[in-house]
């Protein structure tokens, strides 16, 4: 069991996980209980945007948050992209860029097994 950050905005069914410094965006898979489509999260870019599809049917467990948590760069991804992509200091950093468009974030503990 490992206990993360869970970060949620009010008015998005999407959600991310920290462990404080590095950040994974988690959507629901439709019609799938615990199964989640997760993302990569850094600083919005006019390249590469601000992350990655890393899996799309994946269950919550602090495995897959571990396995996806620090990935950079997917496989699948093109080298050059990585001049693009700069990550977020820090969780702190990450809410203080969301708090310029969203008013209800909230952070609390979930433990995962």
């Amino acid at each position: 069991m490992k206990t993360y950050k869970i970060i949620t905005i009010n008015e998005c069914n999407f959600f991310f996980i920290s462990d404080g410094k590095d950040i994974v965006l988690l959507e629901p898979v439709k019609y799938s209980e615990n199964r989640y489509r997760v993302s990569s999260v850094h600083i919005p870019d006019r390249t590469v945007g601000t992350g990655y599809i890393l899996a799309e049917n994946a269950e919550l467990t602090a495995d897959t948050v571990e396995n996806f948590l620090h990935v950079l760069l997917p496989n699948w991804a093109d080298r050059s992209d990585l001049q693009h992509i700069k990550k977020y200091k820090d969780l702190d950093a990450f809410i203080a860029y969301e708090s310029k468009f969203h008013k209800d974030i909230k952070v609390s503990d979930i433990t995962l097994q």
